[in-house]
């Protein structure tokens, strides 16, 4: 090492504990902000090697390497989609201090008919607001207040990028070629061949999003006005269909006078870990809660295939035709999981399912009920149950 380099690396380590600090603050803070636009959340503090090459790289020149050196901390924010990118960086914007001077869209150096890494860098700092909001309650941290002061002066850099960006991005450096023109002429086609087909992808993916999200208001549309005929079994009919049909809903509320409870809430324990707040905490258990609701719409779909339903019409039809039979059978249903000490409570969604099996028991086997994961137990009392209503329709 020089001297200099003997020097800066002095500085590095003097200030590294002070570097994973505010790593590890702002990665809890931007996660938090992010959650809802992003698939992840990435930091990471240069280490020393990097610190030290990035001084001596051609063309470089500081005069305070530790201060002048903008991305000694960073964070990177992948998104599935473009828009996204925009989201986020009203988000970063609203909470940081940016410094527009250095901020960079990589898509700017780009000409029309050139392809390449895409990406935009915003260099930040935090603002009064978000210092406020990083309380010495969450940081069990000496000399907390001093490390505040320091952070609020420190640059820092986040990256903004798709998934598919991404790719490109760790596929390229993969390649190890710094500049374009290092690279065999061969090569280089393929590689803009690539970037070209990963952009192209970018594009279509928000074609889809865009897709989904007019699908998901027709049928809204069409289930308010109470035109089901043409609306087909998928996850998105079905969830619109139990959140918007009040024949739906009215079910829920007969199994609760039946006697049915709801489901015990999701738990997350998170409150041991250092720097998690109460947000952090409800956040995780909404996400949890639209995942297990996600599963519980598959397999509901998934039964209704085993019944031959195709058409929210025709689960609209099993739902409101011969309503007080499925009453009686659910009555019944309840007081045999009762008598054999099974689990009492349920979702909107098992009690639909119940009531699919009971109108569907012609069609639908216990071997089917086996293939969607229902233990014998269970299964043995739909089998008896759906019998005896088979009976009690003969008469």
């Amino acid at each position: 090492m020089t001297p200099d380099q003997i020097r800066y690396s002095n500085e590095y380590w003097k200030q590294r504990f002070f570097l994973t600090f505010l790593e590890k603050k702002v990665y809890d803070f931007l996660e938090a902000l992010c959650q809802q636009n992003s698939v992840r959340v990435e930091s990471r503090v240069k280490d020393e090697k990097s610190f030290l090459d990035k001084i001596d790289r051609p063309g470089k020149s500081y005069k305070d390497p530790i201060n002048d050196i903008t991305d000694l901390v960073g964070f990177r924010v992948i998104t599935y989609y473009k828009r996204d990118v925009d989201i986020v960086e009203e988000i970063i914007r609203k909470n940081f201090c940016v410094d527009d001077t250095h901020t960079q869209d990589t898509f700017e150096r780009l000409q029309p008919n050139e392809f390449g890494y895409l990406s935009k860098h915003f260099i930040v700092q935090l603002s009064p607001e978000t210092l406020k909001q990083l309380s010495p309650e969450r940081y069990r941290i000496p000399d907390f207040n001093h490390l505040m002061r320091e952070c609020k002066e420190q640059k820092f850099e986040i990256q903004v990028r798709t998934l598919l960006q991404h790719a490109w991005a760790t596929l390229s450096h993969k390649l190890t070629y710094k500049a374009e023109n290092e690279a065999p002429r061969e090569l280089r086609r393929k590689i803009a061949m690539l970037s070209a087909l990963l952009e192209t992808a970018d594009d279509a993916s928000m074609s889809l999003q865009k897709l989904r999200q007019e699908i998901q208001e027709k049928y809204r549309n069409e289930i308010t006005a109470g035109n089901l005929n043409g609306i087909f079994i998928d996850a998105e009919s079905v969830s619109a269909y139990l959140e918007l049909s009040d024949d739906a809903k009215a079910w829920w509320t007969i199994a609760h006078e039946i006697g049915w409870q709801s489901l015990i809430p999701i738990q997350v324990n998170l409150n041991a870990i250092d720097g998690i707040g109460p947000e952090d905490v409800e956040a995780e258990r909404k996400e949890k809660e639209k995942e297990r609701q996600k599963r519980q719409v598959s397999n509901l779909i998934a039964l209704l295939g085993k019944g031959k339903v195709e058409k929210l019409s025709e689960l609209d039809e099993i739902l409101t035709n011969d309503k007080p039979l499925r009453i009686k059978y659910l009555r019944d249903l309840f007081m045999q999981l009762q008598a054999n000490n099974e689990h009492v409570r349920a979702s909107i969604h098992d009690i639909i399912r119940a009531i699919v099996i009971n109108v569907k028991c012609q069609v639908i086997r216990p071997s089917d009920l086996k293939a969607l994961d229902y233990d014998e137990s269970l299964i043995n009392i739909f089998s008896k149950l759906c019998n005896l209503c088979e009976k009690d329709n003969d008469v």
